[in-house]
């Protein structure tokens, strides 16, 4: 591992030690190289010249398929998404459908909180392979709500 040059880097190894204990087993987290934005090679834009998608379509794009493809490249340190629309999901509350169904605004904290769990992904190395993903969860019964 290269030395540690900058107070940022330092305090970003302390806290990695801090978390190590709280990782699954067999996986470690690194610090990277780092990767400003000064220090950008390579920069592209999604277009989508038919007009189907919108800003937050090619955003999910981005975050959830292209990003994850680039970062396999090797010498590849980081895949930055900037601009576009992030997709954001709100739940409107009915409080007489609640109540018509008997379900309080606890119990509807409580499904979000369980249904809807993501987690930022990265890399993890495992056996000489190499592994991208991030995690998300879903409810399969999101309508219902």
């Amino acid at each position: 591992m290269a030395p540690i040059r900058t107070g940022r880097a330092r305090g970003c190894w302390e806290y990695l030690n801090q978390v190590q204990g709280k990782l699954p087993a067999g996986v470690s987290a690194e610090l990277g190289p780092d990767a400003t934005g000064v220090g950008w090679i390579y920069e592209y834009a999604l277009v989508d010249r038919s007009g189907k998608h919108d800003l937050a379509d090619l955003r999910s794009l981005q975050d959830w398929f292209l990003k994850y493809e680039l970062k396999t490249i090797p010498d590849v340190a980081e895949v930055a998404s900037v601009g576009g629309v992030v997709k954001e999901y709100q739940v409107v509350i009915d409080p007489q459908r609640l109540a018509q169904y008997g379900i309080s605004l606890a119990e509807v904290k409580s499904a979000l909180d369980a249904s809807n769990q993501e987690a930022g992904g990265s890399s993890i190395e495992l056996a000489e392979a190499e592994y991208y993903g991030a995690r998300q969860r879903l409810s399969a019964n999101a309508r219902r709500l």
